[in-house]
């Protein structure tokens, strides 16, 4: 009976952590999954039909110099309208590296077909398709915001720095811990038995 007794609390010792961390990586993972099924990366290989005459628009990375800068990347998007593209959408990209970058995502919702965009040089980011054209989109739907964010914890302007720092407190606090719980069930330990004999 007196073993069994210490079987609750060790057992709620050791599983503690993870009561903590759990959720919380749940919440990074749930986003992680949002951003694998939403964000189309690399660019080139978007695959996206807005004005549905059945065919892939094309995405395109184009980098137009000026005296100012020497490398001026422009995300373009063209759709076809009788026989010919047509520039539906042309924005500023980032490419600093494969996650400091401008992150994408064309989407339908509810039969609306819709554009997403994350970095820090966009000031407009959320656009819908409005039959012809695409458009600012001025309300956002919990989707939308779902997918920006989704996409932020991919960069690191965003949350991945944080989420890696995260990751990193949580290994060396778990190592701390779990340090501290065995120096101090082998104290335990130890102590009882010297109790045991000084008893005896």
């Amino acid at each position: 009976m007196k073993s069994a007794f210490w079987i609750l609390p060790i057992v709620l010792f050791v599983a503690a952590p993870f009561f903590v961390v759990g959720p919380i990586n749940n919440h990074y993972n749930r986003f992680e999954k949002i951003a694998k099924e939403y964000e189309c990366y690399p660019v080139e290989n978007c695959r996206f039909d807005f004005n549905d005459d059945g065919k892939f628009d094309s995405f395109s990375i184009v980098n137009e110099p000026t005296n100012a800068e020497r490398y001026n990347y422009r995300l373009k998007i063209h759709v076809e309208n009788g026989g010919l593209a047509r520039e539906i959408i042309n924005l500023r990209y980032d490419s600093t590296d494969n996650t400091l970058r401008t992150h994408l995502a064309p989407f339908e919702e509810s039969g609306v077909k819709k554009f997403i965009v994350y970095d820090t040089i966009n000031p407009v980011q959320f656009f819908v398709w409005n039959g012809s054209e695409l458009v600012v989109q001025q309300d956002r739907t919990l989707l939308e915001q779902e997918i920006w964010k989704a996409m932020s914890l991919e960069d690191d302007t965003g949350g991945r720095w944080t989420k890696f720092v995260l990751g990193l407190t949580f290994i060396a606090l778990f190592g701390l811990y779990y340090f501290v719980l065995v120096i101090g069930a082998v104290l335990y330990i130890h102590l009882r038995r010297k109790l045991a004999k000084t008893q005896a």
